[in-house]
């Protein structure tokens, strides 16, 4: 269950980091520009707050017989999300 969980962090913090200006997929922010901030912070504006969606998401993408267990993955990914975003704060020249 932690090695998925780690899996997911990984893949949200590159969809995070992915989305932000200058980067690739950049341009996503200005099109969702019109949406409520309820909506934009769990799609790609806040990486602890992203856990939930993209945990949800991807779990169901891979599915597995266990789906019970996706309720603490999506604490966890959350806790080591917040670990990831406060390195990046700390560290801002890793990412920018």
């Amino acid at each position: 269950m932690l090695l998925i969980a780690l899996k997911l962090s990984l893949i949200i913090t590159g969809i995070y980091t992915s989305t932000q200006d200058g980067m690739i997929f950049g341009f996503i922010r200005p099109l969702l520009f019109s949406l409520p901030v309820w909506l934009k912070k769990p799609l790609y504006l806040c990486l602890t707050c992203m856990a939930s969606f993209w945990t949800l998401a991807l779990w169901l993408l891979f599915a597995n017989a266990y789906t019970w267990h996706v309720i603490p993955v999506v604490f966890i990914v959350a806790g080591l999300n917040s670990i990831v975003i406060s390195i990046l704060e700390f560290y801002p020249s890793i990412y920018r």
